[in-house]
């Protein structure tokens, strides 16, 4: 697929965002710049948090676009989710588990008691390894891994659904070719005109711009 040079200049930018609403709420480095910066910079970095939101709906259009001109069925999809997997498991499964290290090398070597509760326990631990720590309760180890988890998540049910549309374009496709071949179905009562007359020529199509819109709908809630 061609990258989409627009798009990558939107996740840019809202990488950025983020990174500058980080850098604003979290250290000791918002005390020290706040006197000089402006107050449209603060305002800005304030609510740089909202690129989240604008990085869910880029990753809705690239997933639409690298999808679009595939036949993806469901037997397709172990291997659509395994390649996403792939993709964003090495440097989010290291950063899981460097925090439990550091965690724990933080307890052991400073003796310090307040942190036993900040180290993960089994459960937690094996659900963020699974991506599934808000699906099941558990608090996040460390900030913004939050998203990596809920953005394959939400890939996932998009690859399954867009499975599913191109499945119900195949079945109505062969419907409507039926119907437009005069073929008849029968009934116990005889001979009846097939209801494959009653659908629309593009109702195929429909299936997948329906079923697609709804899962890119997805990635904005």
């Amino acid at each position: 697929m061609n990258r989409l040079v627009v798009i990558d200049g939107l996740r840019g930018i809202g990488a950025i965002s983020i990174a500058l609403d980080h850098i604003f709420r979290y250290g000791p480095l918002p005390q020290a710049a706040n006197p000089w910066l402006p107050d449209w910079m603060t305002t800005g970095m304030e609510n740089g948090w909202m690129a989240v939101q604008w990085f869910f709906v880029m990753s809705g259009i690239g997933a639409t676009f690298a999808l679009q001109s595939r036949r993806c069925t469901l037997r397709d999809v172990p291997g659509q989710i395994g390649w996403r997997v792939l993709r964003l498991g090495p440097a989010y499964w290291l950063t899981v588990l460097a925090t439990a290290l550091l965690t724990l090398i933080a307890i052991l070597g400073f003796n310090d008691g307040t942190l036993n509760e900040t180290l993960p326990t089994f459960p937690q631990l094996a659900a963020h390894l699974t991506f599934t720590q808000d699906l099941l309760g558990h608090d996040c180890l460390t900030t913004g891994i939050w998203f990596i988890a809920i953005a394959l998540q939400l890939e996932i049910a998009f690859v399954t659904l867009f499975a599913i549309a191109t499945m119900m374009d195949a079945w109505l496709n062969r419907r409507v070719d039926r119907s437009r071949d005069g073929r008849t179905t029968t009934s116990n009562s005889g001979p009846m005109k097939s209801v494959d007359a009653a659908l629309p020529p593009d109702a195929g199509e429909l299936s997948v711009d329906v079923v697609a819109g709804l899962s890119e709908a997805a990635f904005c809630l």
